[in-house]
């Protein structure tokens, strides 16, 4: 059976994103980035420069804007043919693609985590994976996107996305 885990490991090492895959207990344990062994709190980050020597502050914003795949465990469902064969494999889960945020902002304005975080992951982000996915053996069959506003403890913005793909087995 075509793994679909390993394909979207591929997919997002492809896209440059970080890849996790695990159930929501483990995904709420991710920490923040670590400079030499340091973790670099959010408190540092909120106050950029302030707290941060300007050799971090380079590897704050690069991190602030990594792109997170937060995948959940996956339902594989698969269908035999009339005639004893297999047929396809429906594969249904759900994944978080999102970006670190901070608490001190708002969801909506000029400014807000709609615009600044949410809206650049619907309209490029997501659309390279679902390019990718298009450009390979799966069908998308479902593909329903929520936004997602202070997910987690490591306090993500992005989209939650709820999916059924399909894939014909020989």
């Amino acid at each position: 059976m075509t793994d679909l885990v390993e394909s979207l490991r591929l997919f997002t090492h492809e896209l440059t994103w970080e890849f996790y895959y695990g159930n929501k207990v483990n995904q709420n344990l991710l920490q923040g980035m670590t400079k030499e062994g340091r973790v670099i709190t959010r408190a540092e980050k909120m106050k950029g420069a302030e707290l941060v020597d300007e050799e971090c502050q380079e590897e704050v914003e690069e991190y602030t804007n990594r792109i997170y795949f937060l995948l959940d465990p996956i339902t594989r469902n698969k269908s035999f043919s009339e005639f004893g064969g297999t047929g396809a494999v429906t594969f249904t889960g759900a994944f978080l693609l999102a970006t670190e945020s901070t608490l001190d902002k708002t969801y909506d304005g000029s400014d807000g985590k709609y615009k600044t975080k949410i809206l650049p992951i619907l309209k490029t982000q997501l659309t390279r994976l679902e390019d990718k996915i298009n450009c390979s053996a799966y069908e998308i069959k479902n593909w329903e996107v929520v936004d997602a506003i202070d997910v987690l403890d490591i306090n993500f913005d992005g989209v939650l996305v709820t999916f059924n793909l399909q894939i014909l087995e020989g």
